[in-house]
């Protein structure tokens, strides 16, 4: 996952974040797939999105 963003202190890659809720997925259904995200983490990966453009 070299280059790749991922949310910290896990494997978990914003693109994956991002990815499933433009499938969508809801919040409440990340979190409760990925124990390890919390809303803030959501978050923060919707905000990586904003900062790129």
């Amino acid at each position: 996952m070299a280059g790749t963003l991922t949310i910290r202190g896990t494997r978990i890659t914003v693109s994956a974040v991002l990815g499933q809720l433009a499938a969508g997925s809801s919040v409440a259904e990340l979190l409760a797939n990925y124990p390890s995200l919390s809303n803030d983490y959501v978050l923060a990966a919707l905000r990586s999105v904003d900062a790129t453009s």
